[in-house]
């Protein structure tokens, strides 16, 4: 064999060697949808979970209708979620979403569409309820805010605002801009 035949046999075997890994490659690619979407790795319906922390303690609990599994972003999607955080026994809130999602570890989670924040544990009165859309949720540190249009509702009053802050652990809310307000129905 000369020189110009050994070469081409190499640039051959290498060929084929390197078709074979890409089509290797390719099988192990999760399928897509004719549209390019990806399909997700696995799927739930009815779904509870329980997310914790290092020490084994609950940091919140999620119910959704459905919840898929994306492994190419690492995504957890939810239909209708009904995420519960509850700060030791004193503080409960209940935050309902059309869809949301989150990392495979839980923290952050982005609710998306209509949402609904509620105070469960009000002790006497109306409990605070907060209407808006569009909430980005840090779990771990009992976070929530959104720059979306926000009706807030309590014993008594009526709040709209343009994006809030909320803090959990100590049951406050920032509010941001062009806040409008009534006081037992009085404007």
């Amino acid at each position: 064999m000369n020189r110009k035949q050994l070469a081409v046999t190499i640039v051959l075997v290498l060929l084929v060697f390197a078709s074979n890994r890409l089509f290797r490659q390719q099988e192990s690619r999760p399928v897509s949808t004719a549209t390019g979407e990806p399909v997700p790795d696995a799927f739930a319906e009815n779904v509870q979970l329980d997310i914790m922390n290092r020490d084994g303690k609950r940091i919140y609990q999620i119910h959704a209708s459905t919840m898929e599994y994306f492994p190419d972003t690492d995504r957890l999607q939810f239909q209708q979620p009904r995420l519960e955080l509850t700060r030791h026994s004193d503080s409960h809130w209940l935050l309902l979403a059309e869809s949301g999602y989150t990392a495979q570890d839980g923290d952050p989670v982005w609710l998306q569409g209509k949402v609904t924040i509620q105070q469960l544990d009000a002790g006497s009165g109306v409990p605070l309820r907060i209407e808006t859309s569009d909430v980005l949720v840090k779990p771990g540190a009992r976070l929530a805010e959104t720059a979306q249009a926000a009706s807030i509702t309590g014993n008594g009053y009526q709040l709209d605002t343009n994006g809030f802050s909320a803090d959990f652990n100590n049951n406050r809310l920032e509010l941001h801009s062009r806040v409008r307000g009534r006081l037992n129905g009085a404007s």
